[in-house]
């Protein structure tokens, strides 16, 4: 019923499978649709109105036209650009200083410390090698009548000696040794060091001080003041030490208007006598 309706057939049909329009069929449909037939031409040309048509309607002027070559501004019209760009008039002063508070924040933000700072203190010790002092009266300074060897030193010229002690003579002979230590510095203690295998010979040692603008001796030791302590007449073999500045005794405060040295001696009439170094405890408060 719905079929009928629908304005359909019954019964068998064939169905016509030929898809393809005649060359008829075709024509009719292109002239069906305004399409033209035979040869095509494109004009392509614009009229001189339907240029001046497209210029107009995009704000191009018609006529003589006059190209200004002058770009050079006006001072009027540089102050104009300057002044519409923020820029201020007028003479300039470029102030590079800063103030406490940016300075303070600076050096906050780079971790450094506000307030009083105090210098962190201690006790130290550091050693005076015999060998950097220097001999008086003319003598040669350093190691004097020998080396030591051995200690896996190899040197160039293939030999195995170092300068290692300063060699006492028959002679006394007078060395100067540098005390250097920071003004305000407390010296706590000194000892020599020194071999002794001479039942005549001895190693001997004090220390004092002189004003710069002076060469007067000033005796620092509480103790001993000028008297110089040493290894003994009697043979004392081996290393050996004594002490030129107690450690029981009042520390010592360093003053910066004063240098300050020990002064060593070495006498070997006969047997050996060696000058070693000393040790000088202190401590920065």
């Amino acid at each position: 019923a719905f079929v009928a309706n629908n304005g359909y057939a019954t019964g068998a049909h064939t169905i016509d499978t030929d898809t393809t329009l005649t060359e008829a069929a075709v024509d009719s449909f292109v002239a069906n649709n305004g399409y033209a037939t035979g040869a095509h031409t494109v004009d392509t040309t614009l009229s001189e109105a339907a240029v001046d048509a497209f210029v107009a309607n995009n704000n191009y002027s018609t006529g003589a036209h006059t190209v200004n070559t002058d770009t050079q501004l006006s001072e009027g019209e540089v102050v104009a650009f300057v002044v519409n760009n923020g820029y201020v008039t007028g003479a300039h002063t470029l102030d590079t200083t800063l103030s406490e508070a940016a300075v303070d924040a600076f050096v906050a933000n780079n971790n450094y410390a506000t307030g009083a700072h105090t210098v962190h203190g201690g006790t130290y010790s550091y050693g005076i090698n015999a060998l950097s002092c220097i001999a008086q009266g003319g003598v040669i300074s350093g190691n004097l009548g020998g080396s030591c060897s051995g200690g896996g030193t190899n040197r160039t010229n293939g030999t195995t000696s170092f300068p290692c002690i300063v060699n006492g003579t028959t002679s006394l002979v007078t060395y100067l040794c540098p005390l250097e230590l920071p003004s305000g510095s407390l010296i706590d203690e000194i000892i020599a060091y020194g071999r002794d295998s001479s039942d005549t010979g001895y190693m001997e040692a004090a220390v004092y001080r002189t004003v710069l603008n002076s060469f007067g001796t000033n005796y620092i030791s509480p103790t001993y003041a000028g008297n110089f302590q040493n290894t003994g007449i009697v043979a004392t073999p081996g290393v050996t030490t004594f002490p030129i500045y107690l450690s029981s005794d009042t520390a010592h405060t360093v003053d910066g208007n004063y240098k300050y040295n020990i002064i060593m001696g070495l006498h070997a009439p006969a047997g050996t006598v060696w000058g070693l170094g000393f040790k000088v405890t202190y401590t920065i408060p």
